[in-house]
């Protein structure tokens, strides 16, 4: 079960005024969530995804979901504002992970409540097409249902995937006990 880490609540009026000024209408089960949580720090955090591609990612650690009246960049009047620009039209960013990239809800009446990865890494130069993100799944609930915790003895890494790793020197000396 996922446990949200957030002590600012919102209300009914501002979701309704939220909605109004992006002229589209959230899913119920969105509205619940930011009813109750308003964003936050999820535990567990790991969303893993169906990989059609080599440029697709296979899972994300959830670092935050956008709510009202929140700082450290997870405010989600303020998100929608700056990624308007780069995002599908119609669609709204819901969390960010912990690479930088967003999680958006598509509210097209085409894609209603289907969730994207856009990742800012393979983020065309124009405002993006929902064809041209990762698809995640297709409702928010399902979203929330799919976020696990974290476990190294399943994760998918090959012993060649690490080819190389540096230590700094001061680092190495702490671990092995030489300072």
């Amino acid at each position: 079960m996922i446990k949200i880490e957030n002590s600012i609540p919102t209300d009914k009026e501002t979701i309704t005024q939220f909605q109004n000024k992006v002229r589209l209408k959230l899913p119920n089960d969105y509205i619940a969530f930011l009813e109750r949580y308003n964003g936050g720090y999820p535990e567990p955090c790991i969303i893993h995804m169906k990989v059609t591609s080599r440029r697709e990612v296979e899972s994300s650690c959830i670092r935050s979901f956008f709510g009202f009246g929140l700082e450290n960049g997870d405010e989600l009047a303020e998100n929608y504002g700056f990624y308007r620009k780069f995002i599908p039209k119609e669609s709204i960013p819901i969390c960010c992970d912990s690479d930088g990239n967003v999680i958006l809800m598509s509210l097209s009446i085409e894609n209603y409540c289907e969730i994207y990865l856009w990742n800012h890494e393979r983020a065309p130069e124009h405002r993006a097409e929902l064809h041209e993100l990762q698809y995640i799944t297709d409702s928010f609930t399902d979203f929330l249902n799919r976020i696990v915790p974290y476990d190294p003895d399943t994760a998918d890494m090959n012993e060649n995937d690490l080819i190389s790793i540096w230590i700094h020197p001061d680092f190495d000396k702490i671990i092995n006990g030489d300072i």
